[in-house]
């Protein structure tokens, strides 16, 4: 992503031989909350995009055929931070889909996912991991 200063990357795993459950949580640092608010708006208008046309593929160079495509969905969220937005991507042929939630708040951009289980995460659970890693960002 443009205008990235830095980042930090962690992947929480649940205990126990069954869970299967993970979250990754990504955020990312801009030099400003202007270049943030920028890199927020376009990962927003590209969601919207891609919510719009329900599956996208991946065309390599030189073909013309999709070799893969993912079905991509809107997820509504409340507020978090300065503005949030929320995505279900499900590629084909997968058990369960991806939720993922974006947040703005001041220089940083936060991403957190939670990709397909056995016993996935609700959209609630969620929310809440991000408002709480919001909480640390005040």
């Amino acid at each position: 992503i443009a205008g990235v200063s830095s980042s930090v990357t962690a992947q929480f795993v649940g205990s126990g031989p069954s869970s299967g459950q993970s979250v990754q949580e990504i955020v990312l640092v801009f030099p400003t909350a202007k270049t943030a608010k920028t890199a927020f708006t376009n990962r927003s208008k590209s969601q919207a995009a891609g919510a719009k046309c329900g599956r996208v593929g991946f065309i390599p160079p030189g073909t013309s055929a999709a070799v893969t495509t993912v079905a991509l969905a809107r997820v509504k969220v409340p507020r978090i931070g300065q503005g949030a937005l929320g995505q279900s991507t499900s590629p084909a042929g997968a058990t369960g889909s991806t939720t993922t939630i974006t947040f703005l708040r001041g220089v940083y951009v936060v991403v957190i996912n939670t990709p397909p289980s056995a016993t996935p995460l609700s959209t609630s659970d969620v929310v809440t991991i991000a408002k709480a890693a919001d909480r640390h960002l005040r």
